[in-house]
C-alpha cells in the first residue's frame, strides 16, 4: 500500500487518498502484532485455542501468525527459540551467547535466496554431529564459511570455522533448539526463494550463483577472501580476486542525497548485459593501485567499462 500497490494485474489501478491511507495502515498496525508484548499475547491466544503447541514449528507459527519470516523476525526481540522459552516451552535458561546466536539468525539471515545452498546446509544441520572439515571439498568449506560469518561476525568476532560449528552443535537444550530454528528457517526460505540463479561462468570453488541476494561478508568468504590470518571484510568498492582474475565491483545503484555526499554519489549504472560503468572512489589518486585497476583519470575520477570478468554486487541504501 505504501508502494501504491505495484503488483496489481496489468491494467489494474488501486488509489487511495493520503486520510484512507493512513487510517487503513493505522488499523493494519493495530490487527498485527509489531512489538514482543503483542507478539507474546497472540501466541498466548493461539496456544490456548489449540492452533499452537509446544511441537509445533516455525512454519506452523508463521502460518498460525499470518507472518512471513521478515515480518516476524523484524520485531524487535522476536526469536523462535526465545520465545518458546517465554512460553515455558523450553525449561533451560540462554546463555549470553545463545541469546547473541539467536538474535543474528532472525537479522542477518533473511535475505538467502540460494535454494540448494540452503536446502544442503538445512539438511546438514540434522546431523548429530558438525561436518568433519578435513573431508568437505573447498566449495561446501566455503558454504559453511558464510554461514558462520553471518551468525558470529568478523574483524574481532571472528571464530575459525571449526569453533564456530562446534559451538553450533555443543550439547544443550538451547544449542540444539537454534539449531533446529536455523534448519527450519533455512528451509523456508529456500521454499520462498521466487526467481531463477545462474551459476557462475568458472570451474572456481565459489559458492555463488547470479542474481543472488549475498551480504559482502558472505560473498569475500565465498571468494576465500577471508580466513582466519585476514577476518576484516574490506571496505573498499572495488576488490581484486588474484585467483579468479576477477574484478569484485561493491556498488550501491540508488545513493539518497541523505546517505551520500555530493562527491561519493558516483555515477555507476549498466550498459548492457556484460558491460558496466563504474566510477571509483573520488579520493583516489593517479598513482594509486586502485586508480591504475580502474583505467585513465579523467576530471579527477577514475571511469572504468568493466567487462567480463567482473562480478558487481549491488547493494541497497
Amino acid at each position: 500500500m505504501t508502494q501504491g500497490f505495484p503488483f496489481l494485474p496489468p491494467g489494474c489501478r488501486l488509489v487511495l487518498d493520503r486520510v484512507a491511507s493512513e487510517r487503513v495502515l493505522a488499523n493494519l498496525r493495530q490487527c498485527l502484532p509489531s512489538r514482543r508484548p503483542q507478539l507474546l499475547e497472540e501466541l498466548r491466544a493461539l496456544a490456548a485455542e489449540g492452533v499452537l503447541t509446544p511441537t509445533s514449528d516455525l512454519a506452523e507459527w508463521l502460518e498460525a501468525l499470518a507472518m512471513d519470516p521478515a515480518d516476524f523476525y523484524g520485531i524487535r526481540g522476536a526469536s523462535f527459540t526465545a520465545l518458546r522459552h517465554e512460553l515455558g516451552w523450553l525449561g533451560d535458561a540462554p546463555y549470553p551467547e545463545e541469546e547473541r546466536l539467536s538474535r543474528a539468525i532472525g537479522s542477518a539471515l533473511l535475505h538467502g535466496d540460494d535454494p540448494d545452498r540452503l536446502r544442503a546446509l538445512a539438511a546438514a544441520l540434522s546431523a548429530p554431529a558438525p561436518p568433519e572439515l578435513q573431508t568437505l571439498g573447498e566449495r561446501e568449506r566455503r558454504a559453511w564459511l558464510m554461514l558462520t560469518v553471518q551468525l558470529f561476525g568478523t574483524g574481532r568476532q571472528w571464530r575459525p570455522l571449526d569453533d564456530a560449528l562446534a559451538v553450533l552443535w555443543q550439547a544443550g537444550a538451547w544449542r540444539q533448539e537454534l539449531r533446529q530454528e536455523l534448519r527450519q528457517l533455512l528451509e523456508l526460505l529456500a521454499a520462498r526463494s521466487d526467481h531463477r540463479l545462474h551459476p557462475l561462468p568458472w570451474a572456481l570453488p565459489v559458492p555463488l550463483r547470479v542474481h543472488g541476494h549475498y551480504s559482502r561478508a558472505e560473498i569475500e568468504a565465498a571468494f576465500g577472501v577471508l580466513s582466519d590470518h585476514a577476518p576484516w571484510i574490506h571496505r573498499e568498492g572495488v576488490l581484486w580476486h588474484e585467483p579468479s582474475q576477477c574484478d569484485l565491483l561493491f556498488i550501491t545503484l540508488r545513493k539518497s542525497e541523505a546517505l551520500f555526499s555530493p562527491t561519493t554519489r558516483y555515477r555507476d549504472l549498466a550498459l548492457g548485459p556484460s558491460l558496466f560503468h563504474w566510477e571509483s572512489q573520488s579520493t583516489t589518486t593517479a598513482a594509486s593501485g586502485a586508480a591504475v585497476c580502474a583505467g585513465a583519470a579523467q576530471a579527477g575520477r577514475r571511469h572504468r567499462a568493466v567487462p567480463l570478468p567482473g562480478l558487481c554486487h549491488l547493494r541497497r541504501p
